[in-house]
């Protein structure tokens, strides 16, 4: 898709006659998928695709005239037909694409977007059809970096959330209204493919690699073979060493390094360049005999933990029994598109849940603390409030004593609730209640309804440490001593039913003592509580 719009641009000066096709909507068996696109030049196809067969044909044959006519059309076919006739299509879906006749008024839009992409910044291409007569129509564009709103397009029924879907989901949006339609296209930087070595694989490779849409650099310290006659694609060759090469180059996640060069010592120099960095793949050629050996010394030197090494593709690309040039670099190839369509899949986020407990009899303080001021709110709005603000998908309130008191302060705050009949058991009771209630939650967080003083960073680093370490209780620590709130993995949720309620919650930290994972709070906030009037007058203003 991007290619078809950057080749655009580039003949767009001598071609005047330029028609782009582009695949609106689809519906059942279709052998492309929305935004997908093609040039057309008279009844020429030049570059891109809208799927072939049939749909292609039907859109070079309208293409001269359209571009005679400079009148932009929209139409949707019908792949129905019967398998006797040889001239149809019979795979049942529907497809709606759209020929612009002059993409030239587009040409600012289209080099605004090229801007964002040299500088490795996505956004969305937003078309809106006018329908005029049967199924002419007028175009207008515009281009939006990342997912910045605009105002004007909230007119044709686009909102942000609409466009933030595009970019996560990768999946083109057509919005299709009676008398105007809107097309939203995502469109992304090409990924960056860093080749180490230009011998024969590395030049194999770029090959492979431009057809593929990657954005090539081949760094060399042999500046003989970095030559446009053997790397007539790639869009950077460094010569340098490797080592300074790396440090010209600025690697994203959206980065690819493969590493072939012409030796194991220039193999772990590179490899040392890039270890540690976000690269979304890192592949090293080599025997399982020498991958095994250079992954044992970084170990020895400190160069490298085993979790780091891990993510090394090392023997390099996909098991296809390749044994020539062209071989090898297809089995890389092919492995740099299955990680990239892999990036490229909506990662769900884990379900997290925050579980505060507000259902104490508040004995100690006398009167119910949760309804009692804390700044310009009260204890258990300041609470749900930070919870309802974190990384946490549901917020839960388990009421119990005074609950309609209590209700009523967090009403304008609608948090999901929940009433413990057997409060006056004890803190764990709530707990229980709480877990059963929240039971499609893959973690939770539970927090205190006397500690409003904790803050949404802390409970986002506890929720932040728990995806990346899957540790199954997380502790926030202060000075090396233990505080709240605490989250605590769903795998337990079941044994949480069975503790004791005269040892509450320490009895699953103490048998579990192995799946515990402390981090550090720079706040001694998580070893505050307030249960005493006393409590009161030494923590608010």
């Amino acid at each position: 898709m991007q290619n078809t719009y950057s080749h655009f641009l580039h003949i767009a000066h001598q071609r005047p006659n330029l028609v782009l096709g582009i695949l609106l909507q689809t519906q059942g068996s279709v052998p492309q998928v929305p935004g997908a696109c093609a040039l057309f030049e008279n009844d020429e196809l030049l570059t891109g695709t809208l799927g072939g067969g049939v749909l292609e044909a039907e859109a070079q044959a309208l293409a001269p005239a359209v571009s005679l006519a400079r009148i932009s059309r929209i139409k949707t076919l019908h792949f129905n037909a019967s398998v006797t006739d040889s001239g149809g299509a019979i795979c049942g879906g529907t497809a709606t694409f759209l020929l612009d006749a002059d993409p030239h008024k587009s040409r600012q839009v289209f080099q605004a977007m090229q801007r964002s992409m040299d500088h490795q910044k996505n956004g969305v291409l937003i078309s809106v059809i006018h329908l005029l007569d049967n199924d002419t129509c007028d175009i207008q564009r515009t281009w939006l970096e990342a997912a910045a709103g605009n105002q004007a397009f909230l007119n044709y029924g686009v909102d942000e959330a609409q466009i933030n879907q595009a970019i996560q989901t990768h999946q083109a949006l057509f919005i299709d209204q009676k008398n105007t339609k809107v097309f939203i296209e995502p469109i992304c930087p090409r990924p960056q493919l860093i080749i180490v070595g230009a011998g024969h694989i590395g030049q194999a490779l770029n090959q492979l690699a431009h057809s593929l849409d990657f954005d090539t650099t081949v760094l060399d310290n042999r500046a003989e073979l970095l030559t446009e006659a053997r790397f007539p694609n790639a869009r950077l060759l460094k010569a340098a060493s490797i080592t300074t090469g790396f440090e010209q180059l600025t690697l994203t996640a959206t980065s690819y390094i493969v590493i072939t060069t012409q030796g194991h010592h220039a193999d772990a120099e590179a490899l040392k360049c890039c270890i540690h960095s976000n690269a979304a793949y890192i592949g090293m050629i080599g025997s399982r005999r020498k991958t095994a050996l250079m992954r044992q010394n970084f170990i020895d030197q400190d160069w490298a933990t085993s979790t780091d090494l891990d993510r090394v593709f090392a023997p390099i690309g996909l098991d296809i029994g390749s044994q020539t040039v062209p071989e090898i670099a297809l089995s890389i190839a092919a492995q740099l598109v299955q990680i990239r369509r892999q990036q490229q899949q909506p990662v769900k986020p884990p379900q997290v849940g925050c579980l505060i407990l507000a259902a104490g009899m508040s004995t100690r303080m006398k009167q119910q603390k949760l309804i009692m001021p804390y700044g310009s709110q009260s204890f258990v709005e300041s609470i749900v409030e930070k919870a309802m603000a974190s990384l946490a998908q549901k917020t839960l309130m388990v009421v119990g004593s005074d609950q309609k008191a209590v209700m009523a302060k967090v009403a304008h705050l609608q948090p999901a609730l929940v009433y413990n009949r057997r409060y006056p058991e004890g803190m764990l009771s709530s707990v229980q209640c709480g877990v059963l209630a929240l039971g499609d939650c893959e973690a939770i967080v539970i927090l205190l309804g006397d500690q409003p003083m904790v803050t949404t960073a802390t409970i986002d680093a506890l929720i932040s440490a728990w995806i990346k370490s899957k540790k199954g209780l997380v502790v926030p620590t202060f000075k090396g001593k233990r505080g709240h709130p605490v989250l605590i993995d769903m795998k337990y949720k079941q044994l949480i039913q069975k503790l004791n309620g005269n040892i509450g919650l320490k009895e699953l930290f103490q048998k579990q003592k192995d799946d515990i994972l402390e981090i550090e709070i720079n706040s001694d906030d998580i070893l505050k509580d307030i249960d005493t009037p006393e409590d009161y007058e030494r923590t608010t203003i």
